[in-house]
């Protein structure tokens, strides 16, 4: 068990930590003194154009397998039947 201090000031508590289970220890009140961290309001950019991707290739996936008004296609037999050239309606 080894401490560990969040901070380079000397009146930081020191946390214990485990290094072989890789578990974090609190002495009584400890947990009280960590001072939270205020919230990010905004994104980075790299995250915004990852989240912006993924939305991307969600809605692709989504479209696939859909005619242009939207509805889903028909069974598969009627894709070969409009292959082979006939009217299906």
């Amino acid at each position: 068990m080894i401490e560990v201090s969040f901070a380079d000031t000397p009146e930081t508590s020191r946390i214990d930590v485990c290094r072989p289970c890789h578990f974090v220890w609190f002495d009584a009140h400890e947990i009280e003194e960590l001072e939270p961290r205020a919230p990010s309001t905004e994104l980075p950019p790299e995250a915004r154009q990852a989240r912006a991707m993924l939305e991307i290739h969600r809605l692709a996936r989504a479209a696939e397998g859909r005619d242009l008004d939207g509805a889903l296609l028909d069974a598969w037999w009627k894709k070969v039947v409009r292959f082979l050239g006939l009217w299906v309606s």
